[in-house]
């Protein structure tokens, strides 16, 4: 048998009709643990208890939740007891369908966990959402297939960017999953180091870093440990809580360092304004009308006025295309590498790459992932004078 080249896989992939993607996503999670009615929840974080709330509004009640965290078992949440996976293996293995409720977790892992505690049926939560897409989705990377087929000219589009093999076998893998919930065919994260891989590009002397969605300096971090020449970074972080944690994170380095870090406690986006904000106190912190207070924010082109920044991260929780879209004159410099987390919503895998290449000229643009099945995925943006000496000569710019 011929073995497909990524291009014709992915073909393949979008050439399901989209009638028959809508009649898969109502009956897979059916298909998927039949004979078995009873369910065990494992996994008691926000994604369990929202899990939890949609069985319920449908009549259902897991039998119990089961957890690695030692230090819930024993407890009730939402009223349902959590059980250690030993338990609740023993008690329910052959009798329940065990759905994995985990959204940035190693489902593989955790499936072989229960597997060789001889549980029948393993899937993932997944499947339930499908089911019941009104009340649970778009839920983070999570959404319909039918609507990833719906957009099939784009999820083209950007795949024909792609500058070398490893992205291209990395966007496959990920429409798949997205399509079809193919855990098994995903490559493994990269081993170079997140933001700064030095097989596609090298951090140079003066370097005006932007980093937008600052946490708590950790990529600072990242950069000063590889160079301290730089000429400047603009430090972004609107959660109050992360902020001050950056702040005392800078106040512990040389003044020499110091003095060229510009902390700024300011979200971005597209216009300037103020708005709801969850200000968690964490990497999930994000700009949402349910947030509990109101945050500034504005966009990079009035930020950075003046500016020419060389390398620009963005892992802003969902808000990256409005952070793309008030940065189009940074983008028609023409100038900056672009670090662009991809792995909040479903489809800013190609309408994120899309986006930049838009606006820009003479770009390769790569992905690669650093957490387990798609998590921490990141598309690099990096012009042609920027490439790394070993990269093969462009052919997409």
């Amino acid at each position: 048998m011929a073995i497909l080249s990524l291009e014709d896989q992915l073909e393949d992939l979008l050439s399901e009709p989209i009638t028959s993607a809508m009649e898969r996503e109502k009956s897979t999670f059916d298909e998927l643990t039949a004979p078995f009615e009873q369910i065990i929840l494992f996994g008691a974080g926000n994604t369990g208890k929202k899990t939890l709330q949609v069985l319920r509004s449908h009549g259902i009640e897991p039998l119990a939740f089961a957890d690695n965290a030692a230090a819930i078992w024993g407890q009730e949440i939402e009223g349902v007891r959590v059980l250690s996976p030993v338990d609740a293996a023993a008690k329910f293995g052959r009798s329940a369908v065990f759905v994995i409720t985990i959204l940035a977790g190693n489902f593989l892992l955790i499936r072989k966990q229960l597997v060789e505690l001889s549980c029948s049926k393993v899937v993932s939560f997944l499947s339930l959402f499908w089911k019941h897409p009104l009340e649970c989705l778009p839920y983070w990377l999570v959404d319909l297939p039918h609507r990833t087929l719906s957009q099939k000219n784009d999820v083209l589009k950007a795949f024909a960017l792609l500058g070398d093999d490893e992205s291209r076998r990395e966007y496959v893998a990920q429409v798949r999953w997205r399509l079809l919930q193919d855990f098994d065919s995903l490559p493994p994260p990269s081993t170079r180091d997140q933001y700064f891989p030095d097989d596609l590009f090298t951090l140079e002397a003066n370097e005006v870093f932007v980093d937008c969605g600052s946490f708590d300096g950790d990529t600072i971090r990242a950069i000063l440990k590889r160079r301290t020449d730089f000429r400047g970074i603009v430090a972004l972080e609107p959660d109050p809580i992360n902020f001050n944690r950056l702040q005392q994170y800078l106040s512990e380095l040389p003044n020499v360092i110091r003095d060229k870090i510009l902390p700024l406690r300011l979200g971005v986006g597209a216009v300037k304004g103020k708005f709801r904000f969850e200000a968690a106190g964490n990497q999930g912190s994000n700009f949402s009308e349910q947030g509990e207070i109101e945050a500034e924010c504005n966009a990079l082109d009035n930020i950075l006025d003046g500016y020419t920044p060389t390398y620009v991260k963005m892992d802003v929780e969902g808000a990256e295309l409005d952070t793309l879209s008030g940065a189009i004159r940074i983008m028609h410099q023409n100038f900056a590498i672009w670090a662009v987390s991809l792995d909040h919503k479903s489809e800013d895998l190609w309408r994120l790459p899309l986006f930049i290449s838009s606006h820009t000229h003479g770009y390769r643009f790569f992905l690669r992932k650093y957490i387990g099945e798609i998590w921490d995925t990141v598309c690099y943006a990096v012009p042609k004078h920027r490439m790394a000496e070993n990269m093969p000569n462009c052919l997409i710019c």
